[in-house]
């Protein structure tokens, strides 16, 4: 089998375990999750940076970041949770348990954030 379609078949096979598995926000998986307009808080990621830098949500709200800087960047929780990387654009995760999460840019380290849940 050429070197093309064996890796085709990998990627679809991966794709078959992921699915199912199910899915929660704990899922060590990046994905596209687009902003749906329902999120409890905003950040901004422009000019090498995220604005705000700390959020504050209760359990159960979702935060939505959205890219506006022209380099790529991504949004990675020590959790293993993480958007794909993306020069624009928009990424939700919701928040089940309180705690507070801290996440970076993998791609510029000096990019850091934190959502505190209630």
């Amino acid at each position: 089998m050429p070197r093309r379609l064996r890796l085709i078949a990998l990627v679809v096979m991966i794709a078959a375990v992921l699915a199912a598995c199910g899915t929660s926000d704990d899922d060590l998986r990046r994905t596209a999750a687009p902003a749906t307009g329902t999120a409890a808080a905003t950040v901004v990621i422009d000019d090498m940076a995220f604005s705000p830098e700390t959020v504050e949500i209760p359990a159960g709200d979702t935060v939505a970041w959205v890219w506006r800087d022209s380099a790529t960047h991504d949004v990675a929780f020590a959790d293993g949770a993480a958007s794909p990387k993306q020069k624009s654009g928009s990424w939700q995760r919701t928040f089940s348990q309180p705690g507070t999460y801290d996440y970076v840019c993998t791609l510029h380290p000096n990019m850091r954030g934190t959502v505190v849940v209630r």
